[in-house]
C-alpha cells in the first residue's frame, strides 16, 4: 500500500463512510485498508487537533485558524 516517493510523487488516501481507505500512488490504486477505526487513526496523524505538526495540520485543513 505505501511506496517509496521521490520528488513530484503524488500519494492519495481516499476515505468514504463504511468503505475501506484506499491508496493511491500516482493515481494508481496501491491497495486497501479496511477496519472500522483505521481511518480515525490514520488521519489523525495530521488532522487531529493533538498532532504533532499544527501548522501542518492548518495548511492541510487550508483555514486562517486550522479549525
Amino acid at each position: 500500500v505505501f511506496r517509496d516517493v521521490k520528488s513530484g510523487d503524488m500519494i492519495t488516501a481516499l476515505y468514504r463512510p463504511d468503505e475501506p481507505v484506499r491508496f493511491y500512488y500516482n493515481n494508481d490504486m496501491t491497495g486497501e485498508i479496511a477496519g472500522d477505526e483505521f481511518p480515525e487513526h490514520f488521519f489523525g496523524i495530521w488532522l487531529s487537533p493533538k498532532t504533532s505538526e499544527p501548522d501542518f495540520r492548518q495548511a492541510l485543513l487550508n483555514t486562517p485558524d486550522g479549525e
